[in-house]
């Protein structure tokens, strides 16, 4: 993997950054199971995650607890709160024990696709742009895993392609990764999902 995002000719001594992963997790226990198993399913390795337990009053500690001693991944730490303080405090709890580059969020009754953060790290990494933030698109799944919807509704109807006074502020990346589409900074009125960051202050994409 490390060869298809460091540039050719970088050198051995070049080693890709680390992710932080935060997960928050607040009375799901049927879900934060699922949650963890998909960050340690991430085909880029370079990562450290933290599971926040937001003082849940269900069986989430325990779930939590159960499936990183299953994993066995020194990647993962828990770090349960003694009070419930709230989404945000679940999130900066976690960043304040982190210490990568990028930083990334994951909701306890979310999941990610395997390749979630590898190719957000060659948004990051791409050789003709450069990311303060990335996003991509999401689908909706129900309690079972079914697919009930292939994008965010929300998130298309601000997709930056489909707006014509946008045009002048897109790039894509056609020499790397021609999935890959980037908005110059200071762009205002998107809707942002599912980002990796290198500064949770940053509003651009």
């Amino acid at each position: 993997m490390k060869e298809n995002i460091v540039p050719s000719g970088a050198g051995s001594h070049i080693a890709l950054p680390t992710v932080s992963v935060c997960v928050g997790c607040f009375n799901q226990e049927a879900f934060i199971d699922t949650a963890i198993r998909s960050v340690a399913a991430q085909t880029y390795t370079a990562f450290e995650c933290v599971v926040v337990d937001d003082f849940s009053t269900d069986g989430s500690r325990r779930r939590i607890e159960e499936c990183l001693s299953q994993l066995g991944d020194s990647r993962f730490r828990f770090l349960p709160r003694l009070q419930n303080g709230g989404q945000l405090t679940a999130m900066m709890t976690g960043l304040d024990a982190t210490a990568g580059p990028l930083i990334s969020f994951l909701d306890g009754d979310d999941a990610w696709h395997p390749d979630f953060i590898e190719c957000h790290v060659r948004a990051h990494l791409s050789h003709t742009r450069i990311a303060a933030m990335s996003s991509s698109d999401e689908v909706v799944i129900d309690t079972a895993g079914k697919l009930l919807a292939g994008g965010h509704p929300v998130f298309h109807l601000n997709d930056p392609r489909s707006m014509p006074k946008m045009s002048g502020y897109l790039h894509v990346d056609t020499e790397a990764d021609p999935t890959l589409l980037f908005i110059d900074r200071g762009t205002v009125g998107l809707v942002l999902v599912n980002h990796i960051g290198d500064d949770v202050s940053s509003s651009s994409a």
